[in-house]
């Protein structure tokens, strides 16, 4: 049987492509041979899931644009990747997302939609995941002084002693998640299980000599500041990220300019229960 549309596929560039994208020329102009208007696609996933996506004609060309930034952010799109459409009625395609070094389908995005997101079960064991055995003393290893390029924190006076941290930003072309560095997952044999607590701490009035004016007014700053369950997202290749950071960063008014010190508490199993987020005035440091 002869398709009414072939497929087509686009590469995902991040600087082209992070508020639309362009849909193939030659695609459009077989829609406009067959006389066919589509104002909006449904993009469909291998579970059913659909992301509804309006599109914009500028000149000759026509756009991926309002429910396009969503589409990406909820399916972890990433510099170089292959997305593939496959037409299968009216305006409605399947897609599926392929990794540049492997040609593989990457993982899916995890459609579950929780009805109840208020609690968050670290007992079930089944929820237990991203472990290996290790030496529970190399938790607590860390330096007193971080640097993030030129970036310098005196880190002891925002974290509590014994737990491990990292410095970060938010990005703007990759806003949803945040990555965990690889090196402090292995050095420090940190066990993740499927969700994550985040919660803001902002630091810009603690001044260097207050650290423990800082820690005593902390529980103040946990109930007072945003609060977000996250979901980690593994790759193949051992990379960690929390999904749901740019609602996160929104809502906590964390900007490009702010340096966010990431402090990892852990339960009492080991596995990790809550990430920190202090917002640091490096200007005011």
């Amino acid at each position: 049987m002869v398709k009414e549309y072939p497929d087509f596929f686009k590469v995902f560039l991040i600087e082209k492509d992070h508020e639309r994208m362009l849909i193939p020329n030659a695609f459009v102009n077989l829609l406009l041979s067959k006389k066919t208007v589509m104002p909006d696609f449904i993009l469909r996933n291998h579970r059913g899931r659909d992301w509804h996506v309006k599109t914009l004609s500028i000149g000759h060309q026509l756009y991926f644009d309002d429910g396009w930034k969503r589409f990406k952010e909820e399916n972890s799109l990433e510099d170089n990747d292959y997305i593939v459409f496959t037409h299968v009625e009216h305006n409605v395609f399947k897609f599926k997302i392929l990794e540049l070094s492997s040609m593989c389908e990457k993982e899916k995005v995890n459609d579950e939609v929780e009805k109840n997101n208020t609690t968050v079960n670290g007992d079930n064991e089944n929820e237990h995941q991203h472990c290996r055995p290790c030496n529970p003393w190399c938790i607590g290893s860390r330096s007193a002084i971080t640097k993030l390029k030129d970036v310098e924190i005196d880190a002891e006076m925002y974290i509590q002693q014994g737990n491990p941290y990292f410095l970060t930003r938010y990005i703007y072309y990759r806003p949803n998640e945040l990555y965990i560095p690889k090196n402090v997952i292995q050095d420090l044999c940190l066990c993740f299980t499927k969700h994550i607590t985040l919660v803001c701490c902002h630091c810009k009035d603690v001044g260097g000599n207050e650290k423990g004016a800082y820690h005593h007014i902390l529980p103040q700053i946990n109930t007072e500041h945003i609060e977000k369950r996250g979901k980690i997202r593994r790759w193949r290749d051992g990379r960690v990220f929390v999904q749901g950071w740019e609602e996160f960063c929104r809502k906590s008014k964390i900007t490009e300019k702010d340096v966010c010190l990431c402090e990892l508490v852990l339960r009492e199993d080991g596995t990790v229960e809550m990430l920190r987020v202090h917002v640091v005035n490096v200007g005011k440091e």
